[in-house]
């Protein structure tokens, strides 16, 4: 149940903030989808380090704090009609399925990658030193806080992953999926590479192509494309 709650919650959010985006700038269905997280990673930190200063980063009160910010967000969108609302879903899954529908090559993939991250916990070397330990100390500690350590990433390195997957895992006191956050991330990047194809000019053939070498490349041109990616997306939208 837990685990649904908190499924639940994140979408919503993450669906406020994109409407958001959305109502402040026009700019696309697919080319809002980044700029949203980005977002939502900086809402993270405001509530995280608000609730930080009097140590109750705990599951009562990020859950108190989620649920408030998405109560203003429904009262805002209540004072201008249900119909917009219900438009904006609709646009949102007819973006969703028409470009998966142009690269149902790739669904396969992203099926096997799904059951990869919900059978298998983070085990690697990254995530046990420095990813989910950084997130256990949070939790810990009640706070985000600077904390002793011999490993400097925890406290230095940008904390924008960890915020999400403390998200999930202070809610649902399990690392259950901790794995789909970088799985998000990757689907992210998949339905927004439409966008900036057309942003580049990049003729529709090609799109396709473009996004099977990008999404099945090795992890470092994989990790550097999709900087460059969120880079323009995120220019453009400024």
């Amino acid at each position: 149940m837990l685990i649904v709650f908190a499924i639940v919650l994140f979408t919503a959010t993450w669906f406020a903030l994109w409407c958001i985006v959305r109502r402040l700038h026009n700019i696309p269905a697919l080319g809002a989808m980044p700029v949203a997280m980005a977002l939502f990673v900086g809402l993270e930190s405001v509530i995280y380090n608000g609730l930080s200063l009097a140590h109750l980063l705990t599951p009562v009160w990020v859950g108190i704090s989620q649920l408030g910010v998405l109560g203003i967000w429904l009262t805002w969108e209540i004072r201008r009609g249900s119909n917009q609302l219900r438009a904006e879903m609709q646009c949102l899954c007819r973006a969703i399925k028409k470009q998966l529908e142009r690269q149902r090559l790739l669904i396969p993939l992203i099926l096997l990658l799904l059951v990869t991250a919900l059978i298998y916990p983070p085990n690697n070397y990254d995530s046990m030193t420095y990813h989910m330990a950084r997130v256990a100390h949070w939790i810990q500690n009640q706070s985000i806080g600077y904390y002793p350590t011999p490993i400097d990433r925890q406290n230095v390195m940008g904390p924008g992953a960890e915020y999400l997957i403390l998200f999930f895992q202070i809610l649902t006191h399990s690392d259950f999926l901790a794995n789909c956050i970088q799985l998000l991330s990757y689907l992210i990047i998949l339905l927004s590479l439409e966008y900036i194809g057309r942003l580049i000019h990049l003729p529709r053939r090609t799109r396709i192509w473009v996004a099977v070498i990008c999404l099945t490349a090795p992890m470092a041109p994989l990790c550097q494309g999709s900087c460059h990616l969120q880079h323009a997306t995120i220019t453009q939208y400024f």
